[in-house]
């Protein structure tokens, strides 16, 4: 699928890159972007708690994955097969369109393809494929240079699109 470059007029110009390969690019069509779980609360119960269980919060938590629903090319299936599972750069393009001025992206560093599922495809309608995008829990490194302390950012770095 060749990769627009032009502001979207339609209104939805959001798009979702991999640096795993430069070449795919991918509409979207929705997305449930990642959140971030908390993890299961400690028990902390002793033979003094009286009429309750206790708790506190957890003391690890996680991101939690990124769904998206997209427009593709059925010859995006193999670009989407060989970056399964391999850790890089995600990013999702907010392009300037009618309602939004400025454009944006959202970078997701070290996150993987996790899984692909083609849609129901119905006469008339363009083949969609749904992805599932993990993002990366755990220490604070930029993931390119496993020695390079940069922060770690499970909710993306919000930056404007050049």
């Amino acid at each position: 699928m060749a990769i627009p470059t032009a502001p979207e007029v339609t209104g939805y110009g959001i798009f979702i890159k991999f640096a795993q390969d430069p070449t795919l690019a991918l509409r979207i069509k929705s997305i449930t972007d990642p959140g971030f779980d908390a993890g299961t609360d400690i028990d902390t119960t002793t033979n003094w708690s009286v009429n309750a269980s206790e708790t506190a919060p957890a003391d690890l938590g996680k991101p939690t994955d990124m769904t998206v629903s997209c427009a593709y090319a059925l010859a995006d299936r193999a670009k989407l097969q060989a970056i399964i599972g391999k850790p890089g750069e995600i990013t999702v393009e907010y392009r300037t369109c009618n309602n939004r001025a400025t454009g944006l992206k959202i970078v997701y560093a070290g996150a993987w393809l996790r899984s692909w599922t083609p849609q129901d495809a119905s006469a008339g309608d363009q083949p969609t494929v749904q992805i599932v995008i993990g993002i990366p829990g755990g220490s604070s490194c930029d993931w390119t240079d496993a020695t390079a302390v940069t922060g770690y950012h499970p909710e993306g770095v919000l930056s404007e699109l050049a």
